[in-house]
C-alpha cells in the first residue's frame, strides 16, 4: 500500500488528544437512589471529581479513536497496487495566441495536437487520458478516461485562442487531477511555464523568426498614437498603414533601433472623424494576426442633457462646449421630467427622480431625502480625489462657503474632500450614475479655477461612457464591462461573425471575447428606439507576440516514460467506514443518555 498524501497522517495527533481527554476527566452517570445509607458510593462519587484518573475502558473513546484514524487514512489517500503498470497521461495543451505561429508545416498548435493524437493511438489499451486547455482561463476538457476515441475527440476540438495564458491557475487544476491517481503531466507549448510544475515534461514547439506587432492605438484631439514592436530581428524599418472605417488614411515607415524594440508613430486624422480606426504593419512575418490593431474612438453617440436651474451660467457654459453633449435648459421642476440621458439639478429636485438617465445634483435642498448631510461648514483647501472627476486635475485646490457635510453612501466614493469632510461624491446605484456637489457653485471659487471645465468634462465623460468605456478596445479573453443607459430595456452583443448574445442591462460583464474584431452593443430603449455602440477585441500582444524561442533544447520530452502502477485508491472506502463508525458512536452515546 502506498500513500499519495502522507501529510494526512498529521491528523493522527488527534488520537492522543482524545485519550488525554478521557484521562483528565471521566464522565459519571447520575443515578437516583432510595437511600444514602451506602456511604461507600459517596467515596466512589468523590473519586470521579479528581482531575486525573486511571484510564477505563470506554466504548465511546474507542469509536472516536477509530474515526480519527480513519480520517487520517482518508487524508493520506492510500493506494493499493494491482501488480501491473499502465500509462496515465495528463495532456496540457497551450492554445494561447503565440501557438498560432506558422512555422513550417502548419501552426504550433496543430503540430502539438498531431503529436498528442499519435501518443493516444500508440498507447496500449487501458491507458487513461486527461486533457487540459491552457489559455487565459485554464480548464479541464476531459478527465481520466480510458476511451481513446473520446480522448482524440477532446484534443481535436481544442481551438486556437487569441489571448494569453495563466500558468498560475493551471497548478491547482493539475493537483486536482492527480489527487486520486498519480499521472505524468506533459505540457505542449512554445514557452516553458513561469511557475515550477512538479512531475511534468515539456514539449516545446516553434523556431525563432521575425514577428512585427501593433501593441496599442489611441486617439486624442485628431492625432492617433500607434505603438509598434519587432521581435527576433536587430532593428530595421517596416511600413505602417492607418485605416479609418476601412479606408486608408496614411502610411508611414517605422524605424526600430534594435531587436525586441518598440517605437511610436503619430498620424493625423486631418480633421476627419471615424467610428473605427485600424493600424496595420504591412511587412510579412511569422504571426500575421497581431500585425493589425483596431480602436473605437467613438464608443457612444450624442447624449442629451437637461439642466434644471434658476440660473447657473458656470455649469451651462462648461457643459455646452463638450462634444457629444446636447444641452437643454428648464426652469423649475413642474411637469414630468424624462427623455434625457443626463439630468443636472442645480439647487432643486423634482418630487419623483427620473429613472431613464444619469443624475448630477448641485447643492441639494434640505430634507430632499436624496442626498443626506449633517449641517454646513465653510471649507478651504478642498482637493479632488483621483478617479471619476480627477483626471488631469490633481493639482486643484479651492474654497467654498456653506458646504453641506455629505454622508457618502456605500455605493459611492468621495471626489471632493477637505479635512475628512466630503464636499462631493459620485457612484452608481441601481444602474444610475449619480454625482452630488454639496455646495452652491456661486459660493465657491471652483468656477474660477482652470481645472473647472476639466472636472465637468470628466463627469460628463463618466455619464456618457457606453460600450466598454473610453478605452475603445480590450484584448481577447478579457471581460468587457458594458455600460448601458439606465433606460435600456433589453440589449444584445453581436460578435464580429454575427453571433448575437442577449445581455442584461444596464451593466454586464461580457466574457465571450475570444473572437478578434469589432463587436456591436445594440440597446433597445422601448417604443421602437434603439442605439448602437461598439468595442474592438484585439489579439493579446503582451507575452505572446514575442515568439523568439530561447528554449528549443526542451523540445521532445519523456512521454514514453509516463507509466504508473495500476491499482485503486482507498480514500472513498476509508471515508465510508469512518461515517459508519461515527454513526455507531452517535448511537452508543444516545443510548447512554
Amino acid at each position: 500500500m502506498n500513500f499519495i498524501n502522507p501529510l494526512g497522517f498529521i491528523a493522527l495527533l488527534s488520537v492522543p488528544a482524545i485519550i488525554l481527554m478521557y484521562i483528565l476527566k471521566q464522565k459519571f452517570k447520575k443515578r437516583e437512589v432510595s437511600s444514602m445509607v451506602l456511604w461507600n458510593k459517596a467515596i466512589t462519587q468523590s473519586e470521579g471529581h479528581k482531575w486525573r484518573q486511571k484510564l477505563k475502558k470506554n466504548t465511546l473513546m474507542f469509536l472516536q479513536i477509530a474515526a480519527a484514524v480513519l480520517a487520517s487514512l482518508a487524508l493520506a489517500n492510500p493506494f493499493i497496487s494491482a501488480g501491473g503498470e499502465r500509462l496515465n497521461y495528463i495532456f496540457v495543451v497551450d492554445t494561447s495566441f503565440s501557438m498560432a505561429v506558422e512555422d513550417e508545416n502548419g501552426s504550433r498548435l496543430e503540430k502539438a495536437k498531431d503529436d498528442i493524437l499519435n501518443i493516444i493511438s500508440d498507447s496500449p489499451d487501458g491507458t487513461f487520458f486527461s486533457v487540459v486547455n491552457l489559455d487565459g482561463s485554464p480548464e479541464t476538457v476531459l478527465s481520466s478516461t480510458n476511451k481513446k476515441q473520446a480522448a482524440q475527440k477532446a484534443v481535436m476540438q481544442l481551438a486556437q485562442t487569441y489571448g494569453g495564458r495563466d500558468t498560475e491557475a493551471l497548478i491547482p487544476i493539475l493537483k486536482q487531477l492527480q489527487s486520486e491517481n498519480p499521472a505524468n503531466v506533459i505540457i505542449f507549448t512554445d514557452k516553458a511555464p513561469e511557475e515550477q510544475i512538479e512531475n511534468a515534461s515539456i514539449n516545446i514547439y516553434g523556431k525563432s523568426g521575425v514577428n512585427y506587432a501593433v501593441k496599442h492605438v489611441s486617439e486624442n484631439n485628431g492625432n492617433v498614437l500607434v505603438k509598434a514592436a519587432v521581435y527576433g530581428k536587430a532593428g530595421g524599418t517596416a511600413p505602417v498603414a492607418l485605416f479609418g472605417d476601412g479606408v486608408i488614411i496614411d502610411t508611414k515607415d517605422v524605424e526600430f533601433t534594435g531587436a525586441n524594440e518598440s517605437a511610436d508613430i503619430v498620424f493625423s486624422l486631418n480633421g476627419e472623424t471615424y467610428k473605427e480606426i485600424t493600424a496595420k504593419i504591412l511587412s510579412d512575418d511569422i504571426l500575421s494576426e497581431d500585425n493589425s490593431f483596431t480602436y473605437i474612438p467613438q464608443v457612444s453617440g450624442v447624449k442629451k442633457a437637461l439642466l434644471v436651474t434658476e440660473g447657473n451660467i458656470f455649469i451651462e457654459k462648461a457643459v455646452s462646449v463638450i462634444d457629444g453633449i446636447e444641452l437643454y435648459k428648464k426652469q423649475g421642476t413642474e411637469g414630468e421630467i424624462k427623455g434625457y440621458d443626463i439630468y443636472i439639478f442645480d439647487g432643486v429636485l423634482p418630487e419623483a427622480m427620473p429613472k431613464d438617465g444619469h443624475i448630477m445634483i448641485i447643492n441639494p435642498p434640505e430634507k430632499s431625502g436624496i442626498a443626506e448631510f449633517e449641517g454646513e461648514i465653510d471649507l478651504s483647501g478642498i482637493t479632488v480625489r483621483d478617479g471619476i472627476a480627477g483626471g488631469n486635475a490633481e493639482s486643484l485646490s479651492f474654497s467654498a462657503n456653506g458646504v453641506k457635510k455629505l454622508a457618502t453612501p456605500l455605493w459611492a466614493e468621495e471626489i471632493f474632500v477637505s479635512d475628512g469632510i466630503t464636499a462631493a461624491y459620485a457612484g452608481e446605484n441601481g444602474g444610475i450614475k449619480t454625482v452630488v456637489f454639496g455646495f452652491d457653485l456661486h459660493n465657491s471659487d471652483l468656477p474660477l479655477k482652470k481645472e473647472f471645465p476639466i472636472i465637468i468634462y470628466n463627469i460628463m465623460s463618466y455619464f456618457s461612457a457606453g460600450g466598454i468605456g473610453t478605452s475603445g478596445y480590450i484584448f481577447a479573453g478579457e471581460n468587457a464591462v458594458l455600460n448601458m443607459a439606465p433606460k435600456t430595456v433589453s440589449a444584445q452583443v453581436i460578435s464580429p461573425s454575427g453571433v448575437a448574445e442577449n445581455v442584461t442591462p444596464p451593466n454586464f460583464q461580457y466574457s465571450l471575447t475570444e473572437e478578434i474584431g469589432v463587436y456591436t452593443i445594440r440597446e433597445d430603449y422601448g417604443g421602437g428606439k434603439t442605439a448602437e455602440s461598439y468595442f474592438a477585441v484585439n489579439p493579446a500582444t503582451e507575452g505572446e507576440s514575442d515568439t523568439f524561442n530561447m528554449e528549443e533544447s526542451l523540445q521532445g520530452g519523456a512521454a514514453e516514460n509516463a507509466r504508473i502502477n495500476t491499482g485503486m485508491s482507498l480514500k472513498n472506502i476509508m471515508i465510508l467506514i469512518m461515517l459508519i463508525v461515527l454513526a455507531a458512536e452517535w448511537r452508543v452515546n444516545w443510548r447512554g443518555n
